[in-house]
């Protein structure tokens, strides 16, 4: 494997990472029922965030440092219009 294809793999796979665990923070919020809405939205945002960084990173697409949605969405329809499509309630 190629030393960039290397690199490229790494990053996304931090980032997918980052986002599971953002993620595993809001199941969790939610399933303690403790009654704490602000924190499960804040990290479930986070988690939706970084998977579309990862993706953008695989399609090897830069971004400035976000934590727009819709601009990061922008950037996925600018390389795949269906994909960003699909993931358009995530503004939301």
């Amino acid at each position: 494997m190629p030393q960039r294809e290397a690199v490229v793999r790494q990053l996304v796979h931090q980032w997918l990472d980052r986002a599971a665990e953002d993620l595993g923070v809001a199941e969790f919020l939610v399933d303690g029922e403790a009654g704490f809405p602000g924190p499960v939205l804040f990290h479930a945002q986070q988690a939706a965030e970084k998977y579309l960084k990862a993706l953008l990173v695989s399609f090897q697409v830069e971004f400035r440092k976000t934590h727009d949605i819709v601009q990061l969405l922008e950037l996925v329809e600018a390389v795949d219009a269906q994909l960003a499509e699909s993931l358009s309630e995530a503004a939301f």
